[in-house]
């Protein structure tokens, strides 16, 4: 059994879940201040009457007083907004092939094989991605076009009741069919252009700590939003 040494303390991490909470109910405290995060992800603390970091109870580990922090991650504004982000999960899956990128092993420096097995595994996850993309637009294609246009809509046809000039107009039926692939390209292109502008606010040194957090120091990488539009 190990024994706490004189610097042991416990960091208590509470996270609510998805109907969300106010970070007063998350730490149990009639208030709370924030010590890390944005506008979009917290990291709260409870806080006495002068709105300062205070710590939590003191926990009795082998006989000795260990003191406890209580922090909360309150991430309630990721799920909501408006329509544009509700339907970010149209782009999980190629979410998951850009993720994927990240899976592939480090490439050994000086090493011939090891870089172009590397460059091999990545011309494979673009063309993965890119037949992704393609597979979405012919599924929809194969609706639109084929089950609706080019035979529901056409003449003779008792599927769907149009007029009869639609009918009888092979460009109007191919017109037809191609709106919901645009709809779907122009829906796609929408979303991933979406800027999150996060308020970030300014945390004082004494409330997040000598050493800070882990990642609060990591920076947006400059090109995220044209690797966004691209894809």
């Amino acid at each position: 059994m190990l024994i706490p040494g004189p610097d042991t303390r416990v960091v208590e991490l509470r996270v609510h879940g998805v109907q969300g909470t106010t970070p007063q109910s998350l730490v149990d405290a009639v208030a709370a201040v924030d010590v890390a995060g944005d506008g979009l992800g917290r990291v709260v603390r409870p806080a006495d009457r002068l709105r300062r970091p205070a710590p939590g109870p003191v926990l009795q580990a082998g006989g000795r007083p260990v003191s406890r922090v209580v922090e909360g991650y309150v991430w309630g504004r990721m799920t909501s907004g408006g329509w544009a982000k509700a339907t970010w999960a149209l782009l999980f899956p190629f979410s998951l092939a850009n993720v994927a990128h990240w899976m592939l092993p480090p490439v050994r420096a000086g090493s011939l094989p090891a870089r172009l097995l590397g460059a091999c595994l990545r011309a494979l996850l673009r063309l993965a991605a890119l037949l992704l993309t393609v597979l979405l637009v012919a599924q929809l294609a194969v609706i639109s076009l084929d089950l609706v246009a080019a035979q529901c809509l056409a003449p003779g046809s008792a599927c769907l009741g149009g007029p009869s000039w639609l009918s009888g107009a092979p460009w109007a039926r191919s017109a037809v069919g191609m709106a919901p692939i645009a709809l779907l390209l122009a829906v796609l292109h929408r979303v991933s252009g979406v800027d999150w502008r996060i308020e970030r606010k300014h945390v004082p040194a004494s409330a997040s700590g000598a050493s800070g957090l882990p990642g609060a120091h990591v920076a947006t990488d400059p090109d995220t939003p044209a690797l966004r539009a691209l894809h």
